[in-house]
């Protein structure tokens, strides 16, 4: 048994499936098109939005969070290698299962097959942003609405690439509270524009941050970057699934209720 989490008034509501708890990160943002720079706070599921600064580091969570996060995107990568010129262009907008560039939103398009075409793409759930922008969960939070142990590790898995635009350079990055967690660099032309990811996170991992960034050769030109199919994964305690299965039937109702709710609406460009 399975469990899917949908959200309900801000919180992670559990829907159980192979005694798993699965938690989609764009349901915890919210409906297709919520901006997440409109949800974030301390105590939040989303906890912060912003922009990676161009000098020193870039201060990842919200005033009066119950501990902090904080990283360096110019000299903070094991590699060294500088990835943002602190740009504002976006920020902090990061939106639900949309691409984000500075002008229009539109929907979210990785190129799945990796092959720098964009052509034949469906939409995928997820969420975008611009180059140098940046998304920070509160992983107590969300293991605190799905019933989980404060100490429950999480398994992260999901897609990150290039959104709806064949040029690059482009990064993107994966930070646990103040640690490189992953980062990839992003070409034009086929196989280089997409990467997938499955990660560990220990117990003490409080903040989950993914940032979209300017890349490589100092220019955010139509950097814009997407994180898709993207989900925690966690086993919970014996002790917290017997809780949970009584309301299968309800929450079940609860996720496709959530589920009608995402269809995609017009947007203007």
């Amino acid at each position: 048994m399975a469990v899917i989490l949908a959200l309900s008034a801000g919180l992670v509501t559990p829907v159980l499936s192979h005694a798993q708890v699965i938690i989609p990160l764009n349901w915890v943002i919210g409906i297709t098109g919520t901006n997440a720079a409109t949800v974030a706070g301390a105590g939040n599921a989303v906890n912060l939005t912003g922009y990676a600064s161009n000098s020193g580091a870039t201060v990842l969570t919200a005033a009066g969070s119950s501990g902090a996060s904080a990283f360096d995107f110019n000299t903070g990568f094991s590699d060294t290698l500088d990835r943002a010129t602190g740009s504002t262009a976006g920020a902090p907008n990061v939106w639900a299962d949309l691409k984000y560039d500075s002008s229009s939103t539109g929907p979210l398009i990785l190129d799945t097959h990796n092959t720098g075409s964009f052509a034949n793409e469906a939409p995928l759930p997820g969420f975008g942003m611009h180059g140098d922008t940046f998304i920070t969960f509160d992983l107590g939070v969300i293991r605190a609405s799905a019933g989980l142990t404060a100490d429950a590790p999480l398994t992260l898995s999901g897609i990150a690439g290039i959104a709806n635009t064949s040029l690059a350079p482009t990064s993107g990055a994966i930070i646990a509270d103040s640690t490189q967690l992953a980062v990839f660099d992003w070409q034009a032309g086929a196989g280089n524009t997409l990467s997938t990811f499955s990660l560990t996170l220990s117990g003490t991992t409080r903040y989950l941050t993914f940032a979209g960034l300017s890349g490589l050769d100092a220019d955010n030109y139509y950097a814009h970057v997407g994180f898709a199919n993207v989900q925690l994964l966690a086993v919970p305690e014996p002790s917290s699934a017997l809780l949970l299965a009584p309301g299968l039937l309800l929450l079940g109702v609860v996720t496709r209720r959530a589920r009608a709710s995402r269809a995609p609406t017009s947007r203007p460009s």
